[in-house]
């Protein structure tokens, strides 16, 4: 959807920093633990085999060249920080430990008639 040029740039405008520093005053008040993490390549390397590569990415489809694994490129990128943010910290994340995999749905077509 077309928002038009003042939408965008109200949306460019959110204090994307104050958003960070926000969520991680909140979680180290809650006891969670909050690192700053370079998300460097994060969206172009494979989070199944490592391979990085700028063809990889192609806008919001991630295929490694490689191994041929297929996801979303801004799933893809978070995974990779969080495996970042786990050896860097060496945090014990279980949910990462195994990743969910990603099943493409086919939706049949049905008349209303």
């Amino acid at each position: 959807i077309d928002y038009g040029t003042r939408m965008n740039r109200r949306l460019h405008h959110l204090p994307f920093r104050a958003l960070q520093f926000y969520t991680s005053y909140k979680a180290s008040f809650a006891g969670i633990p909050t690192a700053w993490i370079n998300p460097e390549y994060t969206s172009q390397r494979c989070q199944m085999c490592g391979h990085t590569e700028r063809a990889n990415r192609n806008k919001k489809r991630f295929k490694c060249q490689s191994c041929s694994h297929q996801d979303h490129s801004d799933r893809g990128a978070s995974v990779n920080i969080a495996v970042k943010g786990m050896k860097k910290l060496d945090w014990n994340v279980p949910a990462l430990n195994s990743l969910p995999v990603v099943r493409k749905v086919l939706f049949e077509r049905r008349s209303l008639s």
